[in-house]
Formats: structure tokens, C-alpha cells, sequence
């Protein structure tokens, strides 16, 4: 995936925020190489909107603090913060922290 980015370097550094950038195509890379594969992963990205998913992963799976994770995804904290509590209402009791 690195490796790909090289092709579109100029581009990504001239974007208004490159980490986001280079996360939403990462994220794309990932889904393309373990859509089949399922796991919780897959399963909170069949349920979730792709940021929601992302930020659960990165929080509660990975155990990185929100603002890392935000950081990493191109946002700001209280977006990341808004978008975990959405995601961690949507599923409910279904959800295992």
C-alpha cells in the first residue's frame, strides 16, 4: 500500500489534510484484502459507516486513545469523540466495548 502511494505523493501532500487522505485509502486497501475474511472487523464495518468502524477498531480493539486515533484518521478529537459514541449507541447492547 506504501508502495502505491508513492505514485500520488505530490497529490496526498498537497491535500488539505493528508492523514486523512492516506487513512481513507488505506482503509480501502484493507477492505479490498480482507472483505472476505470477516472477524469483528468486518463485522463492525457491515454495521457501521466506515469513519464509525474505524474509530472503534482503532480505540477499542487497538486500544489507542481517541485523540491518537483521531489524529491518525485526519480529524479532530471531538469529531472522533462524536463518532465513537454514535457508533457505540448504534450497537447497542450488541456491543462488547
Amino acid at each position: 500500500m506504501l508502495a502505491a502511494l508513492e505514485d500520488c505523493w505530490i497529490a496526498v501532500l498537497g491535500d488539505q489534510c493528508p492523514a486523512a487522505r492516506i487513512w481513507t485509502d488505506l482503509r480501502t486497501e484493507a477492505t479490498r484484502r480482507t472483505h472476505s475474511a470477516g472477524g469483528r472487523a468486518g463485522r463492525l464495518h457491515a454495521i457501521l459507516r466506515p469513519a464509525q468502524a474505524d474509530i472503534v477498531i482503532l480505540h477499542h480493539d487497538l486500544g489507542l486513545p481517541v485523540e491518537r486515533a483521531a489524529h491518525l484518521m485526519g480529524m479532530t478529537g471531538p469529531v472522533a469523540h462524536a463518532l465513537l459514541r454514535g457508533a457505540e449507541r448504534d450497537l447497542g447492547p450488541q456491543f462488547d466495548g
